[in-house]
Order: structure tokens, then sequence, then C-alpha cells
């Protein structure tokens, strides 16, 4: 949920992709991993985008964790 009371689309985004992972069986702990980065990622790429200098390539996601 943003500030504003709206509800935030990238917050929601990851948290779509995290439990499509989940109904697949990933672990918690790399689902915890992955949720931190994608967060970052989204938040990081929105920051660019509102400010109109959104450029750089594709971005690679390091998950560490065990299935548990």
């Amino acid at each position: 949920m943003r500030r504003d009371g709206r509800a935030d689309p990238a917050a929601e985004a990851v948290e779509r992709a995290v439990a499509k992972l989940a109904a697949q069986g990933v672990g918690t702990q790399a689902l915890d991993s992955l949720r931190a980065q994608l967060g970052e990622i989204v938040r990081e790429d929105l920051r660019r985008v509102e400010s109109g200098g959104m450029s750089g390539g594709p971005r690679t996601i390091q998950v560490e964790g065990s299935d548990d």
C-alpha cells in the first residue's frame, strides 16, 4: 500500500510472482530472497520511469536458499 492509500502495483506484481512459485513448491527461504530482490528492482525501475530515465540492459537475479 502506498502512503496515499492506493494499492502499490509493484508490490502486487511481486506477490503474484512469489505466489506462483510457491504453488510450484519453491522453498520459503528462496521465496523470501526473491521477494526482497524483486521488490527492490521494481521500485528502482518505477523511480527511473517516473523520472524519465529508464535505460539499461536485462537484470539478473540470484536466488539463494534451500528448498524447505
